[in-house]
């Protein structure tokens, strides 16, 4: 019935103790994050060790080129993400000429599972020495992303740079200056190309271009402006086979180098140059370039040449040339030569 007392529970009637959980699965986890750290270092290990070879290979290749590179200071780091190498005074001279050059330092780093990308810093100055002539590059920031395999496939490369600054002495024992507040340098595979072609976009900018020596032309004390657009066919960059070789490689392959736009600016004086250019067989600059002046009197002046005057009279001027079988031609008329690159 509804209203009679519940019994209490009797000793029988008690629940059953749960049972012991074993102790081994606590620890599952732990040893899995373990093991997976264990392999993490493992291949940290192994992928620098495979970089530290390749290093080695790189500068032997080179070495056969009659480049060589040497690092008293090498390092390696960036354990367990990164693969980082440092080294210390890196030293560049050449087999078949006196040029030589230092630098302070250099650190590359690379992620490991993304070698492919790889961001560089220097340390300056960049000292050279080339026949006589000596050159001190120093900045505040020079830093470089590379995404491809120097000496086997270049994807793209920006470099950027901020107070640069260029000191030199020639031959003479004259010393020079220039400096920028910012440069930068990119270049890339041109996807809307064939890749028959190996063609690669080229942008270039100087951002207050000071160069004292140029002032006596162009007039006033202003700083330059300087940017570079264009495209170049049948490129190989990094395929390290020296400057001579590769131009004339790049000329037997039909290699061309379209000016999309060249643009020299200053105060109110401006150079645009559009066009295209190539290498004829005996290495001389071949092609249509289409130039823009404006506000050049003093330069024009500087020169030699009457101030230039539009149709309108206005200070600029419009001027197509054309260069052909080394001379430089105004429409039909020869304005001078122009000479072997190499």
């Amino acid at each position: 019935m509804a209203n009679e007392p519940v019994a209490p529970p009797t000793h029988d009637q008690e629940p059953l103790p749960v049972g012991r959980v074993s102790r081994w699965k606590l620890f599952v986890p732990v040893g899995a994050l373990a093991a997976l750290f264990g392999a993490l270092a493992v291949f940290w290990f192994w992928s620098i060790s495979t970089a530290d070879r390749q290093i080695d290979a790189w500068i032997a290749r080179e070495a056969g080129l009659g480049r060589v590179w040497t690092c008293p200071d090498r390092s390696m780091g960036g354990f367990p993400f990164r693969i980082e190498v440092r080294c210390l005074k890196p030293r560049f001279t050449r087999t078949d000429s006196p040029l030589k050059g230092e630098l302070d330092g250099i650190t590359a780093v690379a992620q490991i599972y993304q070698p492919t990308l790889m961001i560089i810093e220097a340390d300056g100055p960049l000292k050279l020495e080339d026949r006589g002539a000596v050159y001190a590059l120093d900045w505040k920031l020079l830093r470089a992303s590379l995404r491809g395999r120097p000496g086997e496939r270049l994807d793209r490369l920006s470099i950027d740079g901020s107070d640069l600054v260029l000191n030199w002495t020639d031959t003479t024992g004259m010393a020079r200056k220039a400096a920028a507040s910012r440069a930068e340098f990119h270049i890339r595979r041109d996807s809307e190309r064939p890749a028959a072609d190996h063609a690669y976009e080229i942008a270039t900018s100087l951002v207050g271009f000071a160069l004292p020596a140029l002032d006596s032309v162009t007039g006033g004390t202003g700083q330059t402006a300087v940017n570079f657009l264009g495209v170049l066919t049948h490129a190989d960059p990094f395929a390290g086979h020296g400057l001579q070789n590769e131009l004339e490689r790049w000329r037997v392959a039909g290699g061309q180098l379209f000016i999309r736009d060249l643009s020299i600016s200053k105060d109110a004086s401006r150079l645009s140059i559009q066009g295209a250019l190539a290498l004829d067989d005996r290495a001389r600059p071949q092609g249509m370039v289409d130039i823009n002046m404006t506000g050049l009197d003093t330069a024009m002046k500087s020169l030699g040449f009457p101030p230039l005057r539009g149709d309108n009279g206005s200070n600029s001027a419009n001027v197509k040339l054309r260069l052909d079988r080394g001379q430089i031609f105004l429409g039909p008329i020869p304005l001078g030569k122009t000479f072997p690159l190499y």
